[in-house]
C-alpha cells in the first residue's frame, strides 16, 4: 500500500450560481502531521474540504494525490459538519465500518470497545447513538472516521481538538494557535 499524500492543489476553484467560493487555492499537504483549517463561517473551509475530498468537482484547477486516485478515496476518512448518528449503539456504530470492509465480528467489536475508550466513550458503549451529547456525537464520528487504520484518530489530533474548543469557549479564538516554547512561555 503506497502513501496517499502529499495532496497538492494548484488553482483549486469552485463557483457556483455564478459565485466563486473557494479559491483559487494553491497548497500542499504533507504526511506526518496535522493540519488546522481556521477561518470565518461562510470563509469556504467546508466548501474547501468538500473539494479536497472529492465530494464537489472543482470549478478550476488541479488535485494530484501521491497515490493512485480510487486508492487516495479509499484510505480517507470525512466526518461532516452535521453529524449522522446510525440507529445503533455506540459499540455496533464504530464497528460498522469495519464490517463493511469485511474485518470478522468480534474483531471489529474489540477494536469499537478500544477506540470508544480512546475518545472517551467507554462508559456508552450501549447506549444509542442517537441520545449521545454534541461533544460526545463528535467524538464517535471522529472515531469513526478512519476504520482502516483500526481506527479512529490519534491522540494528538484528539488534543488539538479539545485545546481548540476549549479557546473557542474561553472567547479566545487564537488560543488555538498559540504554542509554548521551550521555557513554557506562550507565544502567538
Amino acid at each position: 500500500m503506497s502513501a496517499i499524500l502529499p495532496l497538492e492543489a494548484v488553482g483549486l476553484t469552485l463557483r457556483k450560481r455564478g459565485q466563486r467560493l473557494v479559491g483559487p487555492v494553491d497548497l500542499r499537504l504533507e504526511a506526518g502531521g496535522i493540519t488546522v483549517l481556521i477561518g470565518p463561517n461562510g470563509a469556504g473551509k467546508t466548501s474547501l474540504l468538500r473539494l479536497l475530498h472529492g465530494l464537489e468537482r472543482p470549478s478550476a484547477g488541479s488535485l494530484h494525490w501521491a497515490a493512485p486516485l480510487e486508492e487516495a478515496r479509499r484510505r480517507q476518512g470525512f466526518v461532516f459538519q452535521s453529524l449522522i448518528m446510525m440507529r445503533r449503539n455506540v459499540r455496533d456504530s464504530l464497528a460498522y465500518p469495519l464490517d463493511l470492509l469485511g474485518v470478522p465480528r468480534r474483531v471489529a467489536r474489540a477494536r469499537a470497545e478500544d477506540w470508544a475508550a480512546r475518545v472517551g466513550l467507554g462508559d456508552a458503549l450501549n447506549r444509542p447513538a442517537s441520545v449521545l451529547s454534541g461533544g460526545e456525537r463528535q467524538k464517535l464520528a471522529l472515531a469513526r472516521a478512519d476504520p482502516r487504520a483500526g481506527a479512529g484518530l490519534p491522540r494528538r489530533a484528539l488534543r488539538l481538538a479539545r485545546r481548540a474548543r476549549d479557546a473557542r469557549d474561553r472567547g479566545d479564538p487564537a488560543g488555538s494557535r498559540r504554542r509554548r516554547n521551550h521555557a513554557g512561555h506562550v507565544h502567538p
